[in-house]
């Protein structure tokens, strides 16, 4: 089990996660919290060390991608002390009111501890103060994420022939305030 306390700091929302669950059969338990907030510079080189861990799934991702979410307050980090182990970059389009999610990475030894969640949560109430109407994205159609999405709420709208492959293009609608 996951608790989740929120806290406000500096216009930046921050979720403080402590895995409360003993597994006495787990050697992998620890006490620390997770954090989930906007990212800092500190935090670039995690990002850019995780995404390329993970280049198989999103390909080549320049830092400078990293470094302009940083700037417009697009990045969200997932980490466990000073070690970033997810993040979620995003995009708020500015001709209409979609958001545009663009990659979200947890490291895969803390995959299922809910900080994919925590990290989408995190995007869907900053979507809805800024008074957005909508997040979507595209998966590539063979990955596992496409479950992440349809049980976080998205419904897949269309299927469409990307360069190499198939890609789901995936909406949640921010009218509907049942996913809080």
């Amino acid at each position: 089990m996951l608790l989740v306390d929120t806290k406000l700091s500096e216009n930046s929302q921050i979720f403080h996660y402590r895995d409360t669950d003993i597994d006495n059969t787990s050697t992998s338990y620890t006490q620390e919290p997770f954090h989930i907030c906007n990212a800092y510079d500190s935090h670039l080189e995690g990002v850019k060390i995780l995404a390329d861990a993970n280049r198989h799934i999103f390909g080549f991702i320049t830092r400078n991608a990293f470094y302009d979410a940083l700037q417009l307050g697009a990045l969200i980090v997932a980490a466990r002390e000073d070690k970033v182990v997810g993040f979620l970059r995003y995009y708020h389009r500015k001709r209409d009111l979609q958001t545009t999610l663009y990659d979200i990475c947890v490291d895969e030894s803390e995959r299922g501890k809910n900080l994919g969640q925590g990290m989408l949560k995190m995007l869907i109430d900053c979507c809805r103060s800024s008074h957005r109407a909508m997040i979507q994205l595209k998966c590539p159609a063979h990955l596992a994420a496409n479950t992440f999405y349809e049980k976080s709420g998205f419904h897949c709208i269309d299927t469409v022939m990307g360069k190499r492959q198939k890609l789901n293009i995936w909406r949640l609608d921010l009218a509907d305030r049942s996913h809080q």
